[in-house]
């Protein structure tokens, strides 16, 4: 049964209760707000409201608002629990929250275990100490590489290697998939344990690739080929006047993540290289492929959405697949017919990279306690367990980190391969460098999609060439400097 409107607004507001989003003592949005903001009738919003004061998780104070109780949001032992467990909310974890705590309990008998699922995808320094010195328990954190590292650098986060197994689990992972961050002294030590990791591969739509005519057994293996079939396709769709259909779709505002594998490819699996001749006639390669794209009327630009756009069935090709698709066709779209297939390559003999992300595992412990106890110990015995960690990769869609948990996961979950038939390599930026570069051809790629006129040409690679090239200078120095300072 569909859940009714006030109870999503409901479970939506107490889940920020939850993660501290909302503090105690901290004033709720108004109701108009949020009418507006979950797009519901007044009714809805008061009905959901009211619980929250029935319950106790919020006071109403008449004249000036409804405020947030000093309560933590849960009921029976997870109210003074032994330790946290730390989940963020991407990729649609919360569809199988009830089964996680369930195979956990089963688990861990006895141990008080309290799961929070973040209201974003990562958990950052400052809601981290907002948790903490609410909760002042020991909390195990599945978070990004990047905010990981910010907290490792913040003193947050204790070295991992100490803990019992911890260490042959982080020598045991392939060497791409973890990272030494610094820590607070600048020591550099293992603070996060690679779990799991998203990787992405080409898809087809099946249905739409016989209806245009197109010889789904001979797929497009090269670039060149791969624009041929969307001109195909265009041009069936519109003797068909099928004009909801389209064959690929692109993301307007952070169009990079639609094609970010390709964008690898092109330079050869060194995405902020900059440097050489080598890389520029891989960025006017990939720019080429994109107006290709562009030009040939065969994308669409659509907003992010949840579930992915190619889920919806209206287009031909995804051209940066993820590892959560399988999980939400078989939710959203089971009568599907697709297929995924290794990355086409801008040339023969050219190598395939794929754009990924990694979720570590970190321990952050309250400042009276300087060791992890038994609870930290068992909590992790049990993530690491084949049937916790399949569970939860296929709850976030992604893939086991550790080899051998992996390679088990493909053989429960066949026609996953192509996930496998990449060189994995991230866009993820690392640094502010690396940042200003990915919002840089973000901005590009947004003025061309807004002007008739633009063309991503030579003109448009020697502007991106020229600025990362004063970026590289810049921090470069920045760097120097502060070096210098520190002598």
């Amino acid at each position: 049964m569909a859940r009714q409107v006030y109870q999503q607004i409901y479970e939506d507001i107490l889940s920020k209760i939850n993660v501290m989003h909302f503090r105690p003592g901290a004033k709720l949005p108004p109701e108009r707000q949020l009418i507006k903001k979950y797009d519901a009738s007044d009714t809805s919003v008061r009905r959901a409201l009211a619980m929250l004061v029935e319950q106790g998780y919020i006071d109403k104070r008449h004249g000036s608002g409804n405020y947030v109780c000093d309560k933590v949001a849960a009921g029976g032992p997870e109210i003074n629990p032994d330790i946290v467990f730390i989940v963020p909310s991407h990729y649609g974890i919360k569809i199988g929250l009830p089964e996680l705590r369930k195979s956990l309990s089963l688990a861990l008998p006895g141990l008080k275990l309290r799961i929070l699922v973040l209201d974003k995808a990562s958990l950052e320094t400052e809601q981290a100490r907002r948790l903490m010195e609410h909760y002042r328990k020991p909390f195990v954190i599945l978070n990004s590489r990047n905010q990981t590292a910010k907290m490792a650098k913040d003193g947050l986060l204790l070295p991992l290697e100490s803990l019992p197994r911890m260490a042959e689990r982080i020598d045991g992972m392939p060497e791409n998939r973890k990272w030494p961050f610094n820590g607070l002294h600048g020591e550099l030590q293992y603070f996060g344990c690679p779990y799991l990791y998203t990787n992405t591969c080409f898809a087809i739509n099946a249905d739409l690739a016989e209806k245009a005519g197109l010889d789904i057994t001979r797929p497009p293996r090269l670039w060149s080929e791969l624009l041929q079939w969307g001109r195909v396709f265009t041009e069936w769709r519109d003797s068909k006047r099928c004009h909801d259909l389209s064959a690929f779709y692109g993301y307007h505002r952070c169009f990079l993540s639609s094609v970010g594998s390709f964008y690898s490819m092109a330079t050869d699996g060194e995405p902020w290289a900059v440097a050489g001749e080598d890389f520029q006639r891989g960025l006017r390669e990939f720019f080429a492929f994109v107006e290709g794209l562009l030009g040939g009327g065969m994308t669409e630009t659509v907003s992010i959405q949840d579930p992915d756009p190619f889920v919806s069935g209206k287009y031909l090709f995804s051209l940066q697949a993820g590892s959560w698709y399988p999980r939400d066709i078989r939710n959203f779209r089971p009568e599907m017919r697709y297929r995924f297939l290794p990355y086409p390559v801008p040339a023969a003999m050219r190598p395939r990279f794929s754009s990924c992300g990694t979720e570590l595992l970190s321990l952050m412990l309250p400042d009276d306690k300087k060791k992890a106890g038994i609870e930290v110990i068992r909590l992790l015995d049990a993530l690491f367990s084949p049937a916790i960690c399949e569970q939860l990769a296929w709850r976030f869609g992604c893939l086991p980190a550790d080899p051998h948990l992996s390679r088990r996961y493909l053989l429960t979950n066949p026609g996953m391969e192509p996930f496998y038939d990449a060189l994995f390599t991230s866009l993820e930026p690392h640094c502010p460098e690396d940042e200003a570069l990915t919002a840089k051809l973000n901005e590009i790629f947004k003025r061309r999609l807004d002007s008739g006129k633009m063309r991503l040409d030579a003109s448009a690679a020697e502007e991106y060439l020229s600025f990362a090239s004063g970026i590289l200078s810049h921090f470069t120095s920045q760097n120097s400097l502060k070096k210098e300072m520190l002598a």
